[in-house]
């Protein structure tokens, strides 16, 4: 477990905020509460494992009020989940890698990427007709025309 207050001495940053798909009501706050390091770090503390507001204000070395509204507006926005009476996660992807290992990871995918596309994306392409010919619609009415990737 991490020590107390370690975030409150030495606080992490995260370097690259990107996020698809829908962001709770609140989507046009993200950019702002995102680019507070006392809200990425709350969302860091409950990240490997569940913790209470509590759990959360200590690491942080924060209010117990000031944190208990913070995962207010993170729960609201769907950043962070409640499990619990008063135990949260986020659910977001935080890549807190070393930059070694994310580059060498990054390597991985590559070139697992360029041997899927080499060899299953022309077998997919030649599969498209014989699906294409097994679809139906409500009315039984296929499009004749379709294009495919090269």
């Amino acid at each position: 477990m991490t020590p107390k207050r370690e975030l409150g001495i030495n606080p992490i940053k995260f370097t690259n905020i990107n996020y698809i798909g829908s962001i709770g009501t609140n989507w046009w706050k993200t950019d702002y509460y995102l680019s507070k390091l006392s809200t990425q770090n709350i969302l860091y503390a409950a990240y490997h494992e569940e913790k209470s507001t509590l759990e959360i204000a200590d690491l942080l070395g924060l209010p117990k009020d000031f944190v208990a509204e913070e995962l207010n507006y993170l729960e609201s926005d769907g950043v962070i989940d409640k499990i619990s009476q008063d135990k949260y996660i986020s659910n977001i992807l935080i890549n807190d890698l070393p930059k070694e290992i994310f580059s060498e990871r990054n390597k991985i995918f590559s070139k697992y990427a360029n041997i899927i596309c080499q060899k299953y994306i022309p077998i997919l392409q030649n599969q498209l007709p014989t699906i294409h010919s097994k679809l139906s619609t409500p009315n039984s009415q296929l499009p004749t025309n379709y294009t495919l990737l090269e």
